[in-house]
């Protein structure tokens, strides 16, 4: 509360700039060479790719859940979803 009034935190700013396709091709590889070079690793190429086409922030793709029928579709719901009056729900 004392950091707002003093304007030391506010809302984040919209992003003017989006990666070109090279940046994220190249950001792609080197995930997938990290991978490679120790395979105890995260799969961050994967879960990159996946967070770019779900738009899903990283705490809902923590609470994704593949229950019964859906994970025969391959389709997963995404549970608690901060602030659902403003966004679908999604499957």
């Amino acid at each position: 509360m004392v950091c707002a009034t003093l304007g030391f935190s506010s809302t984040s700013k919209p992003r003017s700039r989006r990666p070109t396709s090279g940046e994220q091709n190249r950001r792609m590889e080197h995930l997938g060479h990290a991978t490679l070079m120790n395979n105890r690793t995260m799969p961050m190429h994967i879960l990159t790719a996946f967070a770019a086409f779900s738009t899903c922030r990283q705490a809902e793709m923590g609470r994704i859940t593949w229950d019964g029928d859906v994970a025969d579709a391959q389709r997963a719901m995404v549970r608690r979803i901060p602030k659902p009056h403003r966004r679908a729900i999604r499957w």
